[in-house]
């Protein structure tokens, strides 16, 4: 698996790949197997809390197919996605890193072809878990012991995928802009939650809908296959296509102008930088080295080096935390309507929680 780029990049993902694949297929299954666990009628009542809106489109959640996608479509966009900002930062950064890019381009081979061979594998890597998506929701179907949706399936997976690329891509280009994959990874990660909250604020406010439209999550909400009475919506996904393709074709670009280990300057910005960087002395260099307190010592350096991926998971982790404590406060009375008959959470947790 190490003749191209192509299968050397699958390779590196293997077990990530087996370990998210086995997730989705067994939770899927599981959120399907209970279903009969909870009353529809309370759980309708229950999605339509805002603060439940906020999360995803509340379709036809008194049925299987459309609770499991009011709680899973959000859940898995949500955890994949960060898994493929990740994937599309380091797709580059990684290699650098390692000095392994140098290595690679020392073959008779252009920079675009490389880096289209690590996008397709990445993009096939992104389909499989989509696959996997769908198949999940097939079995689940299969143990519930409804009418099993094939196409709705596939196209439910699809249309994740989509979601999973648009992200990928967009962290392989902001790559092109930092030194590090952490970086690239941590500014994507802000993109994704300023996308995600401005889809669930269109969604609960009437007045505020035409912000969605700026969210590609909007573009993946449109469409809920595994939901027969709602379908797929084939144009928003070519939109998330095409958005994803847009910022390939700027990644393309700009790998191709830069040097290795280098970054694209911002305009104005990264030029000035770049000119007061070139403008000191060799002993000014290492003279600012030797005051910096973060060089003193290897845990301080990668302390910093950490610390763009920290910051942004800290301020990820709290604002969840905020926003789980306001769900719990406004909810509270119309959760425990819902699961107070279910006899395997009274099992699990006591019949006194609920």
């Amino acid at each position: 698996m190490l003749r191209s780029v192509f299968t050397k990049t699958l390779r590196e993902q293997r077990w990530t790949l087996l370990i998210w694949s086995l997730v989705l297929v067994v939770v899927m299954m599981v959120g399907y197997a209970s279903f009969n666990q909870i009353d529809p009628a309370q759980v309708e009542s229950l999605v339509e809390n805002p603060a439940f809106k906020f999360l995803n489109d509340p379709v036809e959640v008194g049925t299987p197919s459309g609770l499991v996608t009011f709680r899973y479509g959000f859940f898995f966009s949500l955890l994949l996605g960060v898994f493929a900002v990740l994937l599309g930062g380091r797709l580059v950064r990684g290699e650098e890193a390692r000095g392994s890019l140098e290595l690679i381009l020392a073959r008779p081979r252009g920079r675009r072809a490389v880096l289209l061979e690590k996008v397709a594998a990445s993009a096939v890597i992104l389909l499989i878990l989509g696959v996997a998506y769908g198949v999940g929701a097939m079995l689940g179907e299969l143990v519930l012991d409804v009418p099993v949706t094939v196409v709705g399936g596939l196209l439910s997976g699809l249309n994740l995928s989509l979601l999973l690329f648009f992200y990928a891509m967009l962290a392989l280009a902001l790559s092109q802009y930092t030194r590090s994959a952490g970086a690239a990874a941590g500014i994507g990660g802000a993109l994704f939650g300023i996308f995600f909250i401005l889809d669930g604020t269109g969604r609960i406010e009437s007045g505020l809908h035409w912000i969605r439209w700026f969210s590609p999550n909007y573009y993946y909400d449109l469409s809920k296959p595994l939901i027969t009475s709602y379908g797929t919506n084939v144009w928003a996904m070519l939109v998330l296509l095409l958005l994803g393709l847009l910022l390939l074709a700027a990644a393309l670009r700009l790998f191709e102008r830069r040097d290795i280990g280098a970054i694209v300057p911002l305009p104005l910005l990264g030029r000035r930088a770049e000119r007061a960087i070139d403008a000191r002395t060799p002993d000014a260099v290492i003279e600012e080295a030797a005051r910096d307190p973060w060089l003193r010592n290897v845990f301080a350096r990668s302390l910093r080096a950490a610390g763009p991926s920290l910051g942004w998971w800290t301020l990820g982790i709290f604002l969840y935390a905020v926003y789980g404590a306001g769900i719990t406060k406004s909810s509270g009375d119309q959760l425990r309507d819902v699961f107070q008959d279910s006899d395997q959470l009274k099992k699990i947790l006591g019949s006194d929680l609920l």
